[in-house]
């Protein structure tokens, strides 16, 4: 019996880590997204990383975090004027010098969206001033 347990730990274990490498940091080409994309996009990335949900009600998003790639996944929550929307940021370091990479979708307001995805923009501005 407890090999049995261990055998269907590892194999979480490995589910977890194949489901991690699936989500890819830029789904679409197009940063307009239908309602179904969104959805769809924000059930992958619960499925995957759904232990490290943060919610952010000042901000009115919830964040997930990908730790082996250093990625956090935002979404807007209804309360949010950009919803239905997600900002994906990452960290990259080339060469000793670190930036962070951003990229967004909306299925709703163009503008809205872009107002939120420019304060996260702002955010990097000031951590990439820091070094």
């Amino acid at each position: 019996m407890r090999k049995l347990y261990a055998m269907l730990c590892v194999v979480s274990m490995f589910a977890a880590s194949a489901m991690a490498a699936d989500v890819p940091f830029q789904p679409f080409d197009s940063p307009k997204v239908t309602l179904e994309q969104w959805t769809a996009y924000h059930e992958v990335v619960k499925a995957a990383f759904g232990a490290t949900v943060q919610e952010r009600p000042a901000e009115h998003a919830i964040m997930y975090f990908d730790e082996s790639t250093q990625t956090q996944y935002i979404f807007t929550t209804p309360s949010n004027p950009a919803h239905p929307g997600w900002i994906s940021r990452r960290l990259v370091v080339n060469s000793g010098a670190s930036s962070i990479e951003q990229v967004g979708f909306f299925a709703g307001s163009l503008e809205a969206f872009t107002l939120w995805f420019q304060t996260y923009q702002q955010a990097n501005e000031q951590l990439r001033r820091r070094q």
